[in-house]
């Protein structure tokens, strides 16, 4: 206990000296290139970019997303970058026929296509454009409705003690709460006969105006999506690359539907549901089952498909070194005016400003790599394949991936891992917020960890890579509709584009940061900090036998002799030291904490020690997933075997420290 306490005092008096010396290298220069940006990226750019990306439906796989991805190419080119295109041959599920319809009490369809409205020209001409979940097996099942809420496990739960039985039932359930290939896997274990989602207007927050007469959700709005569960392992089902243990494919049938719908059904069903299950809606959300029983047919198409990702790099003055990639995805459900045109063309306003200074003589240490991913929405196949064929076949050198899919809303937030978070907080303090005028430091969320629902899944857990998610606002009513499209965005989602201009002026001079850097830009205390913080609540809460409870202490103890080293490190100055060596120790470091690809005993979510799954949300991100995995199935056992792989990791980073300051202190001074 004295040599915790005594870490701890060397890590409270050390973590000021590092942060010190990081705002003093950078303050001035980080304070005059924000300002260069703010002059640099302009909201006339944007507004041609989102144009260009977001005028017609693209789906991936399209004529329609090539021509999108014509344009970025031309777009790169013309700013002066060096491009490339990677392309590959899939199979994508296309829209098919969908049909549902009571059979009880009286046989009439419902509808489950999105209105056309005469103020949104966009809604007309995508009215080809059939709502549907890709991968959804054919169906024509038939049976009685329960309301299951959110459709997790509680739920479901809650319905068995009511006496109700829910094996062959059609649930009804709300498409926020846990991700669509959760509400398919526990749907599947619970014997639901078929799934129907749709957006409940209490889940988006705010009670104003539907559109078109304000940003609120309409009785239409249908939100299509993948119903693959690429949490257990990303990418394009059945291809050479996939796990083949790793059973991403749904079983049930689904179809989404629209508000408009699920209250005609509701409407119909009978019991009562507690008060935090009841919604806007006019009804009075019962929870069945039936008496309203309804038919679910679905068709559906599989057609090949050619995709590509697209790519372009700034060279650094070192091109040795790792490598920060900045990226986003550019295929859409329909239009994709927030999601995800707003995240290309964040993007691509930041390649511009980035090779604009550069010109003007700014120059990053290492190259930066621009990355627009395609067929994300399908279950992030583009990126997925190119990690599987650069990192898992091969090794590409990355320091970090730096990922933008939208802007929603006004406020920044972000979902970033522990040891690139400082360096952001930093960079969020040269900006101030469109609406308030104070410092984004000030009114921005506090991050969550990197999730599984987007193209940083590959590179966090199959590559070790450090991610960062960045983005402005979160749910928002339009979500993968017809509705979202520049009409609505220009209108609602971001008048002005101003939210989208701040996110690639802090996107732009973040990667400033992490590519100015000497040495490799990543906290290593940081990390060792903030698990050494999970690690304790976990320990006070698990409350387990003496044996849980020793190990637990010496997986603390493990962290703690990593930080007090990694500290000492990171405040040492040296000019020097072999740079380039002392990278690539730092690079193999990082990559301790994730299981080596050919180690297949491990499934997908436990590669990365740091970051995985939640048992509860598997598309939600959580620290130490393995060994909250173990509490939560309550297998003490388990979690021994888990505390053992997090000392692991973290013995087999330190020795790589130690390496680093042996160089450090032997370097001349």
């Amino acid at each position: 206990m004295n040599r915790i306490r005594s870490l701890l005092l060397v890590t409270l008096l050390v973590i000021p000296i590092t942060v010190y010396f990081f705002f003093y290298r950078h303050s001035g220069s980080l304070s005059s290139q924000a300002k260069q940006l703010d002059n640099l990226i302009t909201t006339e750019n944007i507004a041609r970019s989102m144009k260009a990306f977001a005028s017609v439906p693209h789906r991936a796989g399209t004529e329609a997303n090539h021509a999108v991805g014509e344009s970025i190419i031309s777009e790169l080119r013309a700013i002066g970058l060096q491009t490339s295109a990677t392309g590959y041959d899939v199979a994508l599920p296309q829209p098919g026929e969908g049909k549902l319809q009571f059979t009880y009490p009286v046989e009439t369809e419902i509808p489950i296509t999105e209105k056309i409205l005469p103020e949104d020209p966009y809604s007309a001409r995508a009215a080809q454009e059939r709502p549907y979940f890709a991968y959804v097996p054919d169906s024509d099942a038939e049976g009685e409705v329960i309301y299951a809420n959110f459709g997790d496990r509680n739920d479901y739960r809650y319905l068995k003690e009511q006496g109700i039985l829910i094996a062959g039932k059609i649930a009804l359930v709300r498409a926020q709460g846990i991700c669509r290939g959760m509400k398919q896997q526990i749907a599947e274990e619970e014997g639901i006969a078929g799934l129907l989602l749709y957006p409940e207007p209490r889940d988006q927050g705010f009670r104003k105006a539907p559109y078109p007469q304000g940003p609120g959700i309409n009785p239409w709005t249908i939100q299509r999506g993948s119903m693959l569960k690429f949490f257990l392992y990303p990418g394009e089902p059945g291809s050479n690359f996939a796990d083949e243990n790793a059973k991403t494919l749904p079983t049930v049938p689904a179809l989404p539907i629209s508000t408009r719908a699920a209250q005609l059904i509701l409407e119909k069903l009978h019991g009562t549901s507690p008060a935090l299950w009841k919604g806007w809606l006019s009804t009075t959300y019962g929870t069945g089952p039936g008496p309203a029983r309804v038919r679910v047919s679905y068709k559906s198409i599989q057609k090949p498909a050619k995709i590509r990702n697209i790519f372009a790099s700034l060279p650094g003055a070192d091109p040795s070194e790792p490598a920060v990639m900045l990226s986003c995805h550019y295929d859409a459900w329909v239009y994709g005016a927030s999601d995800p045109s707003s995240g290309a063309t964040v993007i691509l306003e930041t390649a511009r400003a980035l090779n604009a200074l550069a010109t003007e003589g700014w120059r990053p240490k290492r190259n930066v790599v621009f990355a627009f991913w395609d067929a994300e929405e399908y279950g992030m196949i583009g990126s997925t394949r190119w990690v599987q064929e650069n990192f898992v076949r091969s090794r590409t050198d990355l320091a970090a991936m730096l990922y933008v899919d939208s802007v929603r809303g006004p406020v920044f937030g972000g979902n970033v891992m522990p040891g690139l978070r400082g360096i952001l907080d930093e960079v969020l303090t040269y900006f101030s917020d469109p609406n308030t005028e104070k410092p984004v430091s000030e009114v921005s969320t506090l991050y969550d960890m990197p999730g599984f629902s987007d193209d940083t899944i590959p590179f966090s857990n199959l590559a070790g890579v450090p991610v960062a998610q960045l983005n402005y606002g979160m749910h928002y009513p339009m979500y993968h509709s017809i509705y979202d499209n520049l009409s609505w965005m220009e209108r609602f989602g971001d008048p002005h584009y101003k939210y989208t201009k701040q996110l690639a002026e802090i996107l732009a001079l973040y990667a400033i940061a992490l590519t100015s850097e000497d040495p490799l830009p990543f906290r290593f205390s940081e990390v060792a900090a903030h698990y050494g913080r999970t690690l304790s609540k976990l320990h006070v809460e698990q409350g387990n036998e003496e044996e849980v409870k020793s190990e637990f202490e010496r997986t603390i103890r493990v962290v703690k002799n990593f930080e007090a080293l990694a500290v000492k490190i990171e405040s040492s100055e040296s000019s020097s030291v072999d740079r380039q060596k002392i990278n690539r120790i730092l690079l193999n470091t990082i990559l301790s904490f994730t299981e080596p690809p050919g180690n297949s005993a491990l499934s997908f979510g436990r590669r990365n020690v740091l970051v995985g799954p939640s048992p509860e949300n598997e598309c939600a991100g959580i620290e130490l997933p393995a060994v909250a995995r173990a509490i939560s199935d309550e297998t003490p056992e388990r979690v021994l075997q888990e505390l053992t792989r997090v000392q692991i990791a973290f013995e087999r980073a330190r020795k790589l420290l130690e390496e680093v300051d042996i160089l450090i202190r032997q370097a001349p001074q």
